[in-house]
């Protein structure tokens, strides 16, 4: 019985001594849970400290970009918009700037792509890269339009006439400088870090056109020079292989059109006058665009090398198809066929008066350059020039008897 008393006075002690146990160690828990939450919460203020700083740091660097933009310092001004954008991800692991930035900071950098109120300076970032984008596409196509007048101007007519009629090529000529490639490397790398290198190729292609179109204008005859362009203009909307019919009533000739000065002009100058201009455009023309195919396939390896050695997304590989402006030039062939027949039509009822001597003269040029262009293109791109010649001709055989 006393065992049992003991046993359980015992137990009724322990229980007691459970009970005070509970009500100390909840009371110690729960002040080591507040702790933990003070802790928690001074680590989230921490936190937002560092993110309150990172927001002005992006702004601070922003500021920096706008300053760097606005004195042209452009390559300074790409590598900070990088830094930037890497600092607005929260990744540092890549940018060497951002890591000197925040080297002693004690967290994670956040992202901060979602945030609202940073929405205008992403759009800010982006319009800067793309403006930089458009001054390297100038750039790139004020030096290669310079590289391109230096194949044609000043160029000997009628000794390229004789070296294409003997088949010689000047490889001297069309070489290029290495100060020259290392320049259009330099260029097409920034251009390709802006990612605007597709849309610079669509601009010099534009610009080559023009200028090509330029090369015709300024042999032409000089007066009202405004008249001729617009009549030219006529060619570029034509999508018709075959030529329009031939006569008095063609759309050069008639007498009340824009192109009726021009028209008279062509009329007005003599044979050897007209024969020596043809063979001007088109030897100047010829030049231009052997100088463009060689710019394609320059500018295209060096693109190609160039996105071969960056990090290739998917937007780079549907971007490659971009790259070759063969195409551009194959339509600058077809334009220059196109804008020649029209010239040559104006004198169709002169030239089938002229002597056979004359007439083979005028033929042989014109059959010339459309061989020259369909051996550098490596396809037939219009009739036009071609069926203007035949018409030409059976119209020369018309009027003269068997002889």
């Amino acid at each position: 019985e006393i065992i049992q008393d003991s046993i359980e006075k015992t137990i009724t002690e322990l229980e007691t001594l459970r009970k005070a146990l509970n009500v100390t160690m909840d009371t110690d828990i729960k002040k080591k849970i507040e702790n933990i939450k003070l802790i928690i919460k001074k680590k989230n203020v921490e936190k937002l400290e560092q993110g309150l700083l990172q927001v002005k740091l992006i702004t601070d660097k922003v500021a920096e970009c706008r300053e760097k933009f606005a004195n042209d310092q452009l390559q300074g001004c790409m590598q900070m918009i990088q830094s930037v954008n890497c600092l607005l991800k929260g990744d540092d692991s890549k940018d060497a700037n951002v890591q000197q930035w925040t080297e002693n900071w004690p967290f994670e950098l956040l992202n901060l792509r979602t945030v609202p109120g940073l929405i205008e300076i992403r759009e800010l970032l982006t319009n800067m890269k793309i403006e930089i984008g458009g001054k390297y596409s100038l750039q790139l196509s004020d030096l290669l339009l310079k590289d391109l007048k230096s194949a044609y101007e000043d160029i000997d007519v009628n000794a390229a006439i004789n070296k294409l009629q003997q088949g010689k090529t000047d490889k001297i000529r069309y070489q290029f400088p290495q100060e020259f490639e290392d320049s259009i490397k330099e260029l097409i790398t920034k251009l390709n870090d802006c990612e605007e290198l597709a849309s610079s190729f669509t601009l010099y292609q534009e610009k080559i056109t023009t200028e090509v179109k330029n090369i015709i204008k300024h042999h032409l005859p000089h007066e009202d020079l405004s008249a001729s362009q617009s009549t030219l203009s006529v060619v570029d909307r034509s999508q018709s292989a075959t030529p329009t019919p031939l006569g008095s009533s063609n759309n050069l000739a008639k007498p009340n059109t824009t192109g009726s000065k021009l028209s008279k002009l062509l009329k007005e100058q003599t044979p050897m006058e007209f024969q020596n201009m043809l063979q001007e455009i088109y030897i100047h023309c010829l030049c231009a665009i052997k100088r463009l195919y060689l710019h394609q396939k320059l500018l295209l390896d060096i693109s190609l090398r160039e996105i071969n050695t960056s990090n290739v997304s998917e937007n780079q590989h549907n971007m490659i198809s971009q790259l070759d402006i063969r195409t551009g030039v194959n339509e600058i062939i077809r334009i220059v066929q196109l804008r020649m027949g029209k010239v040559i039509a104006v004198r169709r009822e002169l030239t089938s008066t002229l002597r056979h001597d004359h007439f083979l003269r005028l033929y042989a040029i014109c059959i010339l350059f459309i061989q020259e262009c369909e051996a550098l293109s490596g396809e037939f791109l219009t009739k036009y020039l071609s069926d203007v010649l035949s018409s030409q001709i059976k119209h020369y055989i018309s009027i003269h008897d068997s002889k």
